[in-house]
């Protein structure tokens, strides 16, 4: 009975954790790597920058069987704002440029136009619709235009882009009947968003 008791005494000794063989390391789960989140590019704000344009324009002068190309190339500024909603954005603009155009000197132009544009992250391709203000020597002229860019964020605060616009003056264009005028600038646009 005592070698009983001794020898169950023993096992209950040799069992427990403390003299058992090699202890077991607790096993300590490692920290889940987080990937950081990829920054979302968001094009809501105001914006003002420069451009530089080239291009040509056709005048019909109505019933005398004139017509007319000429080159002109243009410099301006531009103030403008747009909000981002998500997949789409939606902006308004307010422009000015001075175009140097081959024999008529230098007019001036006023743009106003609303955008429409998807947003790609740091690419926005969009459309603009827009009234059209030139200023000459016989009088002022007002037109529509369409354009057609995709502006590219160089940094979430400067923005380099490109439109390709074509503007109509129509309805007695320089006070001819018939006469209308229509003309093609390809812009190279740089904005600074505030």
């Amino acid at each position: 009975m005592f070698r009983f008791a001794v020898t169950t005494a023993l096992l209950g000794l040799l069992s427990s954790p403390a003299l058992a063989g090699n202890p077991v390391a607790p096993v300590i789960a490692a920290a889940p790597v987080v990937a950081p989140a990829a920054p979302v590019s968001d094009w809501t704000g105001v914006y003002a920058g420069m451009t530089l344009g080239t291009g040509s324009s056709d005048t019909s002068l109505g019933g005398y069987g004139i017509d007319v190309s000429l080159d002109h190339d243009t410099r301006g500024l531009f103030l403008g704002y747009r909000h981002d909603f998500g997949a789409w954005v939606l902006g308004a603009e307010l422009a000015y440029d001075q175009a140097d155009v081959d024999g008529l000197g230098e007019p001036a132009r006023y743009d106003l136009s609303v955008q429409a544009g998807y947003d790609a992250g740091r690419v926005l391709p969009y459309v603009a619709l827009g009234v059209a203000k030139l200023e000459l020597t016989p009088g002022d002229e007002t037109g529509h235009f369409v354009g057609l860019g995709a502006d590219v964020k160089l940094t979430e605060r400067l923005v380099l882009g490109a439109e390709a616009r074509r503007t109509w003056f129509a309805d007695d264009y320089l006070g001819i009947p018939g006469g209308d005028m229509q003309a093609d600038t390809l812009l190279m646009r740089l904005a600074f968003r505030f």
